[in-house]
Formats: C-alpha cells, sequence, structure tokens
C-alpha cells in the first residue's frame, strides 16, 4: 500500500486519537467541535472517534495493495442493515430491562452499583455494554477511570451478548471494505460517516445525534453517490468530480422516467432521515413527564433520605423501593448527575422519569 495522503491522515489522527489519550490540555480545544456531532462529547468518545477515524481512513486505500474483486456499494449495503438491526435489537433491549426489572418504560434507567451508567431509549448504552465488558477484561489496565464503559450494565443483558457481538463484527467489517474503491470525496465523507454510526450504535442509539446522522449519512451515500459527486463537481468546478459521477449514475435515471417516480427516488434517503427525527421528537413528548420528576430507588440503604437535598412534594418508602416526586423546573441533565453523586452506592440502582421540556 502506497503511502499517500489520505494514508498520512490516518495516521495524524491515530497518534492524535492517542495524545488525547495520555493528556487533557487539549480537551477545551477539540470538546465544543466533537460535540456538535457527537451529541456531548467525552473524552473516551472523542479518543474513539480520532482514533476510529484515521483507521477508516487507512484502511479505504488498503485494496490498492492487490487486487480484490467486491462492490462496494453491496458492503455498505450490509453496514447500513447490520447497523439498523443493532439500533433496533437496542431498543428491545431497553424495553426488556424495564420490564424484567418492573420499571416505567419511559423512565432513565441509572446503576450504581457495581459502577454508575445510565441508559434509556433517548440515549441508549446498551449495546456499549457489550464493547465496555470485552475491553475490561482485555486490557482494563489501559483504560482510564474517567472513561465510563458501562459494564454494570452488561449484567443485565449479557444472555443477547452473542448476537449483539456478531452483528458489531459484521458492521465493522462491512464498514472498513465498503470505504475502498471508491472517489477520494466519497472515501472521505463515508469514513466519516461510518466512524460516528458506529460510535452512535454504542453510545445513544439512533435516537442520539452520532447514530442518525451516521445512519443518514451512509444511506444518503449509498442512495446518492451520483448527485454527491456531481453538486460537489458544479459547485468548486471539478471537472473529475463531474467525470466520475457518470459511473455511479442510478439505474432509474438511465430510462425513461416520470417526474413523480424522479423526485420519490431522489427523497428516499430524505424520508428516513426525517422519520428518525419525528420519531425522536415524538418519543420525547410523549414520554415527558413535566408534571414532576419521578425517582424510585431500588433496595436503598436504610437510612438513605433526600428531603433535605431536592425539592421534593412526595415520598413513598416500602422496604425496597423509595419513591420521589421532585421539581419539574431542574434540568434533567443537571438532576441526574446530582441524583447520581447523592445515591453513590447507597442503593442497586435507580430510575427517573425524563422531562424534555427541561432543556428549553
Amino acid at each position: 500500500m502506497k503511502i499517500n495522503k489520505t494514508v498520512l491522515a490516518g495516521v495524524i489522527l491515530i497518534l492524535f486519537g492517542g495524545l488525547l489519550f495520555i493528556t487533557d490540555a487539549l480537551n477545551p480545544f477539540i470538546r465544543p467541535i466533537t460535540y456538535l456531532f457527537l451529541m456531548g462529547s467525552s473524552k473516551g468518545k472523542d479518543i474513539l472517534f480520532f482514533v476510529l477515524f484515521g483507521l477508516f481512513l487507512i484502511i479505504s486505500q488498503a485494496y490498492k495493495i492487490r487486487d480484490i474483486k467486491f462492490k462496494p456499494n453491496k458492503l455498505l449495503l450490509i453496514s447500513i442493515i447490520s447497523a439498523m438491526l443493532l439500533f433496533a435489537i437496542g431498543l428491545l433491549l431497553e424495553v426488556y430491562l424495564r420490564l424484567r426489572l418492573g420499571t416505567g418504560i419511559n423512565t432513565i434507567f441509572i446503576t450504581i452499583r457495581p459502577s454508575f451508567s445510565t441508559t434509556s431509549i433517548l440515549h441508549s448504552h446498551i449495546i456499549k455494554s457489550v464493547l465496555g465488558e470485552l475491553l475490561t477484561s482485555t486490557i482494563k489496565p489501559l483504560i482510564e477511570s474517567n472513561i465510563n464503559t458501562a459494564t454494570s450494565l452488561f449484567a443485565y443483558i449479557g444472555i443477547f451478548s452473542i448476537p449483539v457481538a456478531v452483528l458489531i463484527g459484521i458492521l465493522v467489517v462491512s464498514g472498513f471494505l465498503s470505504v475502498q474503491k471508491r472517489e477520494p470525496l466519497i472515501e472521505i465523507l463515508l469514513c466519516f460517516f461510518l466512524t460516528i454510526l458506529i460510535i452512535g450504535v454504542f453510545d445513544g442509539g439512533i435516537m442520539g445525534t452520532p447514530g442518525a446522522l451516521g445512519l443518514f449519512g451512509a444511506i444518503f451515500i449509498y442512495w446518492d453517490e451520483y448527485y454527491i459527486l456531481r453538486f460537489c463537481g458544479e459547485l468548486f468546478k471539478q471537472k473529475n468530480f463531474i467525470k466520475a459521477c457518470i459511473k455511479y449514475k442510478p439505474d432509474y435515471l438511465k430510462t425513461p422516467h416520470s417526474q413523480i417516480k424522479f423526485y420519490l427516488n431522489r427523497g428516499v434517503p430524505y424520508f428516513i432521515g426525517l422519520m428518525i427525527i419525528l420519531l425522536r421528537i415524538s418519543i420525547s413528548i410523549w414520554g415527558a413527564n413535566p408534571e414532576y420528576y419521578e425517582v424510585d430507588i431500588y433496595n436503598p440503604d436504610d437510612n438513605l433520605n433526600l428531603t433535605d437535598d431536592f425539592p421534593i412534594t412526595y415520598v413513598n418508602a416500602s422496604s425496597d423501593k423509595i419513591v420521589y416526586h421532585i421539581d419539574p423546573s431542574l434540568n434533567e441533565h443537571n438532576l441526574t448527575l446530582e441524583l447520581s453523586e447523592k445515591l453513590n452506592h447507597t442503593c442497586d440502582h435507580f430510575t427517573l422519569s425524563w422531562n424534555w421540556y427541561s432543556y428549553f
């Protein structure tokens, strides 16, 4: 494989990810950028993004070692399907977890013992727990304590880890192969979208920004590669883009077609993107409880009492659970962190009803 600019850029990104691992000095400069597409960026996600993006760029050039016959778009379709299956499994496991424990579906589930982890339908970490369990069982000494691997969730869904791991393997391998044998512009775009798609599978699920944006981007390239090259060629006056786009011309443009058929075909990726957005908003509104936050604490310590720490309007205690109602004017994210800190090692786990309106 010849060391070209793409390979060099990949190596630089991987080294930069390693630099982020050993120092926090660059966080104030990097975090505001990665926050935009990683939905609440963290050190672990920043490192994973740069390393995985760099790896994708390097592997995109690997086919030049020898001539391997495969169709990149078919492999991209496999990546898209496997990602969608993982997103669906993640949602089903969120429901399964709550039905198993007898908690509400529209809640944030927070584990305290043995470590802190959160997950919900709106921002799922269920699939992340499988990766976290794999990493901690193999390279635990290399993982910093401030990188949350969500392993405490693995105990609740461990029996489903094998099909999840298989699908993750298919997604990664097909993704690596699908970025090869493409135009340089498409290679870079697809490497970016597949990177955040894989991150989104682990962190956030289909309702999260990286998962939704990565899936939309992959579908957009799969469906509209011809138009991307043509548009960029005309915009930047690059004749090589316009020339290259011809071989990606979709079948429906090669035969006589009506305007309706044209717009239906062109609208597929945008329709899918719109459905993801509407699904996210509708579930957020449907599941929100604007009247109060309900906090259900399971197997609490005997001396646990939150009445002096939060604006509580209702308390109901039993032998294995305490239910609190808290003033809804508090911000949901801040309340989750404050409760997690206050309840640290004082219960097995707790749930918090979500309030989408608190972010406005």
